[in-house]
């Protein structure tokens, strides 16, 4: 059973954590770096879709290619004013500054968004190493429905 969370000042920010934790002792916190995600959108609703496109360290930086973004569609012709192969030619021809890029009626529009990078070995382990071994895993078990 756990103890009630304190109120008012009454108990220790010690009792508090051990409440939460379970009394399992706090890991420190993953050394962290702070990044600047620019955030492409498009669409209303419930056909609202968004996507990263790149992190940047500065904050201006990330600005900076947001402005670049909306300037390369600018150069292209309106959404609107195009059949069906040309909005393809336009999506292609963004695709080489925004992977992800997409765009309806509405437009495309960029933004910037704070992001925490966190810098610890143990998630970059879980990030890289789970998808290879499960890779792994799978070409075995490939190998072994050939035999």
């Amino acid at each position: 059973m756990t103890k009630p969370l304190s109120v008012g000042g009454m108990g220790s920010s010690r009792d508090h954590a051990r409440s939460i934790t379970g009394g399992r002792p706090q890991e420190a916190p993953s050394p962290t770096l702070q990044g600047y995600i620019v955030i492409g959108s498009t669409g209303e609703y419930s056909r609202r879709h968004e996507w990263p496109v790149r992190v940047f360290l500065s904050e201006g930086a990330a600005q900076a290619h947001v402005e670049f973004l909306t300037a390369k569609r600018m150069e292209l012709p309106a959404y609107t004013d195009l059949d069906w192969g040309a909005s393809v030619d336009v999506e292609d021809a963004m695709r080489v500054f925004d992977p992800g890029y997409s765009e309806d009626y509405t437009g495309t529009s960029w933004r910037v968004s704070p992001v925490l990078v966190d810098l610890s070995s143990q998630a970059a382990g879980t990030n890289v190493a789970a998808p290879a071994a499960h890779a792994a895993q799978v070409a075995g078990d490939k190998s072994r429905e050939e035999q």
